[in-house]
């Protein structure tokens, strides 16, 4: 129970160590140091409720406390019984997991600037995420990301630069992560699905303090095509999306788009092109479909019927490159929180 709960969540720290190759390796000393807080905290936990053992507060320690050593176990009977030790607690409540969760998962401090991460992953290899620590980074406090992805042969510092100058000063209120040669783009890339993109989400939980509530997919190009697909596929993690110079690419579109677009009803999308995006494959030859500009008209009006929250904008004398959403919708959408339970999903 607790261990879908902690994923819903983002607090599945008892997964593998994920590999840091700018902060080195942490040390036996500060390990030492950690074992011995937590057993510090978990004395102060059982003494106040020796001491107050008529208050919720004093429950909730020994939940978050249980928790703590939930994250920390890798044995599941002992996972087990923490389980059941937290939810016989008279002070527990569905509606605190994420919460408590939240106060009971430790992440260590990190310089800002520019880490990179290697993500595992399931069926071999891993994938490299370029990740950009605000200046302001407080491990205790709970951060947005925005999940950047990158063109056709472009890098995870490629997308990281034009966020950074899309946000301008506002860039430092965000966590930016963003992988480098990513496979997974369309619902009907290679088989089998390397899941690299839910992987790279799991790493982050676990790396760094994430709000979940307020996780968004932005992309360029093919980053776009990326950010609508992510969004249809795993509406329940994002708060939204933010697809530039790309569509929803899918096979025979205009048959599909009707099945998959509705999962986006929780999601808002800001999709930004411009009118002279007609090309295919950036050639001279035009797209029998219209290009991502045609693409994307038919696909907003389709959104539109649908009644979704999709925000469409073209910028009429733009072609596929230097699309920039603009700065009012931006920021509109990146107010946006996740809705935790949608009431329809279809894939």
């Amino acid at each position: 129970m607790l261990e879908t709960l902690a994923c819903a969540s983002g607090s599945d720290q008892a997964q593998p160590p994920i590999t840091s190759y700018d902060n080195g390796v942490k040390t036996s000393a500060q390990t030492a140091v950690n074992v011995a807080v937590l057993r510090t905290l978990s004395v102060l936990a059982i003494l106040v409720a020796i001491l107050f053992p008529a208050t919720g507060w004093a429950d909730e320690q020994l939940i978050i406390a249980a928790m703590r050593e939930f994250l920390k176990s890798d044995h599941p009977e002992q996972r087990e019984k923490l389980v059941h030790r937290i939810a016989s607690d008279p002070a527990y409540t569905r509606e605190k997991v994420s919460t408590w969760l939240h106060r009971a998962a430790e992440f260590d401090p990190l310089p800002t600037g520019l880490h990179h991460l290697q993500v595992p992953l399931a069926a071999g290899g891993h994938r490299t995420l370029a990740l950009r620590i605000p200046a302001k980074y407080d491990p205790q406090q709970a951060w947005p990301l925005i999940y950047a992805l990158h063109g056709a042969s472009g890098r995870g510092e490629n997308i990281l630069g034009y966020v950074e100058g899309v946000l301008g000063p506002a860039v430092e209120q965000y966590i930016i992560a963003a992988p480098s040669d990513y496979r997974d783009m369309v619902v009907h890339s290679d088989w089998p699905p390397s899941l690299e993109h839910p992987a790279a989400l799991a790493a982050l939980r676990r790396y760094v303090h994430l709000d979940t509530d307020r996780v968004f997919v932005l992309g360029y190009s093919r980053g776009g095509h990326t950010s609508w697909t992510l969004g249809v596929l795993y509406a329940d993690q994002f708060a939204g999306a933010v697809p530039l110079a790309g569509t929803f690419a899918l096979p025979e579109v205009e048959h599909l788009w009707e099945t998959f677009l509705p999962n986006m009803r929780y999601v808002p999308v800001l999709c930004v092109w411009g009118a002279r995006d007609i090309y295919a494959d950036n050639n001279q030859t035009p797209s029998r479909d219209g290009g991502i500009a045609g693409l994307n008209r038919k696909l907003c009006a389709a959104a539109v019927e649908l009644e979704l929250p999709v925000t469409s904008h073209e910028y009429p004398d733009q072609g596929h490159g230097g699309i920039v959403p603009p700065a009012d919708l931006l920021t509109n959408l990146l107010s946006s929180r996740r809705a935790h339970y949608p009431r329809e999903i279809t894939h």
